[in-house]
């Protein structure tokens, strides 16, 4: 069954299989009957709630959520990307590095951030996912080409680096509070 009618399942309202799909019978605004499929429009909604009498679907209808993983993999044609989501800077530091000693072949590396700043003035806090604009070698892609270029070249880069420095502000009001994620691309392809 699709997420979107997950919230109707939960609420117990009757849901009708209407090809590949599912449809809910409702009242229309003129007083018809009809079969609505599109349940997070406005109008909709309010017509399942009356109907079906029960409380404005707001709660209930919160599908978009997902919960960030704490840990994703992608794989394309010559690169790899690792994902640590929700950890603390020397979880993450761990992590990247027991991540990179694995590796046998040369490669060349770039880590992305994802941070948290806050204002000083309003406390409002913004995050910033791991991007093109959250790298951490500004000047490109670092190459390995043995394991002890990982401890040299990237893990003790990684410690000794002030990034409170180093990492992009909306203004100058904001400062860092955390950084909480990060994204290790492995690129294998022109690593000579």
């Amino acid at each position: 069954m699709l997420r979107k009618y997950d919230a109707l399942k939960r609420l117990k309202v009757p849901l009708i299989r209407w090809g590949s799909n599912f449809r809910v019978k409702v009242r229309n605004k003129h007083g018809v009957i009809s079969f609505v499929g599109n349940v997070r429009h406005p109008r909709k909604k309010d017509y399942i709630c009356k109907q079906y009498k029960i409380k404005p679907l707001k709660k209930e209808f919160n599908y978009n959520y997902i919960a960030p993983r704490p840990y994703t993999t992608r794989f394309y044609n010559t690169k790899e990307e690792h994902e640590f989501a929700g950890y603390s800077e020397d979880k993450i530091y761990e992590k990247v590095q027991k991540l990179l000693e694995r590796f046998t072949k040369t490669m060349r590396i770039n880590i992305k951030l994802g941070y948290r700043v806050i204002d000083r003035t309003t406390g409002l806090e913004r995050d910033y996912y791991p991007g093109s604009n959250t790298v951490i070698f500004e000047s490109g892609p670092v190459h390995i080409i043995s394991m002890g270029d990982v401890e040299r070249k990237i893990t003790s880069c990684m410690k000794a680096e002030d990034f409170a420095e180093s990492v992009k502000y909306p203004s100058s009001a904001y400062q860092l509070k955390e950084i909480n994620s990060a994204t290790v691309v492995i690129d294998y392809k022109n690593t000579a």
